[in-house]
């Protein structure tokens, strides 16, 4: 009778674990599906508010998202954000690569002084990109972003990137979404 356990053991043991990736398997597969699902519903969430945006920078540029052809990449950032600061230099790259193909704009989420605080901001990292003041966050608020720094690219008033988070805006992934875009 042992004899007998012993031999099915490891056909029982190697069900078992066929099982588990089979279950596990599904289960990534779902919650992919779910998290794409909610993606989607998320980028339409976005669109159905970035057309009622009115975008006034500190230096006098008015976004008309209707007439705007090139791409939009709107940068949510504060003073006191050290990955928003850290990011400076790479949009300031980007922007120096892609001259006038693309328009950035910071949106800045600082509540004290905002309109000093972005001027001193622009001069001490040499901002190559208008910003605009969101004090109380509405920007932000409107399109349910929860964290700074956050980016949204703009293409014909369509939202076609969104990062929460810091990141480099020269990866090839990044690059390859504007290349696109172009």
């Amino acid at each position: 009778m042992i004899t007998k356990v012993k031999k099915f053991l490891p056909v029982t043991f190697l069900l078992t674990v066929l099982v588990f990736l089979v279950q596990a398997t599904l289960t990534a597969d779902k919650s992919s599906a779910s998290k794409e699902k909610k993606d989607v519903e998320y980028r339409n969430y976005i669109n159905s508010k970035i057309k009622k945006l009115e975008i006034k920078t500190t230096d006098g540029l008015v976004l008309n998202q209707k007439s705007e052809s090139r791409p939009v990449i709107l940068n949510f950032w504060a003073s006191w954000c050290t990955p928003c600061i850290k990011e400076f230099k790479s949009l300031n790259k980007l922007k120096s690569k892609y001259k006038d193909k693309i328009l950035i704009i910071g949106i800045n989420n600082d509540d004290e002084d905002p309109l000093i605080t972005i001027k001193k901001i622009e001069d001490k990292y040499n901002l190559l990109f208008s910003s605009m003041s969101d004090p109380d966050s509405e920007i932000a608020s409107l399109l349910n972003l929860k964290h700074v720094p956050s980016t949204i690219v703009l293409k014909n008033s369509k939202v076609e990137f969104i990062k929460e988070g810091e990141m480099s805006f020269q990866s090839p992934e990044f690059e390859k979404v504007l290349d696109k875009l172009l």
